[in-house]
């Protein structure tokens, strides 16, 4: 029994770690003898490894009929234990395999039925997971206001859960969905509300993430000495609590603005920068190519530049990066 388990906590760390097909392998080697070691239990939580390993791999058919398994195991389960929690899980992550298989309409009707169970049975932290992860997916599908609503629950359900950690994500959540708008005074009132509340419960990772946010409100405004020293702070509080996707995003932000509003300097140092992370690089949203939009941002602003040469070096770049993910 404890192999058993230790196999399936390795299966978990090597999948964190990126390498999703030993962490497959391992949870397809340890499913022969779930059922007789753990029962239902152990068996839906082999099918739900196997679940997320295969939808991290890309293999997005394979994931949901792994999902589903391990749904029907959960509720098998959850009549014996009265626990609805792991179903509402798994259905949480079948949500967000449809959203990668880009069945955007169903996965965001799941999440939201998702959270009015979880509202039922006062599972207010997954209730306010499932709205976060379906305002993140109308970012992808342009459905910014609905995202926004989205948003603006997960905000209520935390500060009804006294969730002082989920609580300014949310707000800065809220505040980014505005500026996407174009609603700058709301982002701003949002920012420093949420900046009030990171400073009274100084989270490390809360706080090495909010200057990153509120970097691309200046940035947008076209302030990119704030941005530099925003910058600074978030690299300061421990580089690890700094996810690169966010500061992709950031600085791809920055690489636009440089073509827009004329900011030669700030978008010279983000390409730099980016082009120094290149093979660290991952994208944030499945239908995201983030070494495509470097070098076609990159190559738009060296254009106006008169910078052909590395312009067309770009484009190239560009070009192998779309043939490898379409």
């Amino acid at each position: 029994m404890q192999r058993f388990w230790l196999a399936l906590k390795l299966a978990w760390v090597e999948r964190l770690a990126g390498h999703a097909d030993r962490a497959l392998t391992l949870a397809i080697d340890a499913l022969p003898e779930a059922g007789a070691l753990g029962g239902r239990r152990a068996e839906r939580v082999v099918w739900t490894e196997m679940a997320r390993a295969l939808k991290q791999l890309d293999r997005l058919d394979d994931a949901l009929q792994a999902v589903v398994v391990a749904e029907r195991l959960a509720e098998t389960v959850a009549v014996e234990t009265g626990n609805i929690s792991p179903v509402q899980n798994l259905h949480l992550l079948r949500a967000d395999i449809l959203a990668a298989r880009r069945e955007s309409d169903a996965a965001l009707a799941l999440y939201e039925a998702c959270t009015d169970t979880c509202l039922e049975h006062h599972l207010l932290i997954l209730a306010a997971k499932c709205l976060n992860r379906g305002g993140i997916l109308t970012a992808s599908t342009g459905q910014y206001e609905t995202g926004l609503r989205l948003y603006r629950k997960a905000l209520e359900v935390s500060v009804a859960a006294k969730d002082s950690l989920a609580t300014p994500r949310h707000l800065m959540n809220i505040a980014r969905r505005h500026r996407m708008l174009g609603r700058l005074d709301s982002c701003l009132v949002y920012q420093r509300r949420a900046e009030t509340w990171v400073a009274a419960y100084p989270n490390l990772r809360n706080r090495a993430r909010l200057p990153l946010m509120q970097a691309e409100y200046f940035a947008q405004t076209g302030d990119y000495a704030t941005v530099d020293s925003l910058l600074e702070t978030a690299s300061a509080l421990t580089p690890n609590m700094t996810t690169l996707s966010a500061l992709a995003e950031l600085h791809l932000q920055i690489i636009k603005d440089g073509e827009e509003r004329g900011s030669p300097g700030a978008a010279y140092r983000s390409i730099a920068l980016l082009d120094s992370l290149r093979d660290r690089l991952g994208d944030s949203l499945v239908d995201r190519n983030v070494i495509f939009d470097l070098d076609l941002h990159s190559a738009a602003f060296l254009t106006r530049q008169g910078q052909i040469r590395r312009a067309v070096a770009a484009l190239d770049r560009a070009e192998t990066a779309l043939m490898h993910k379409p």
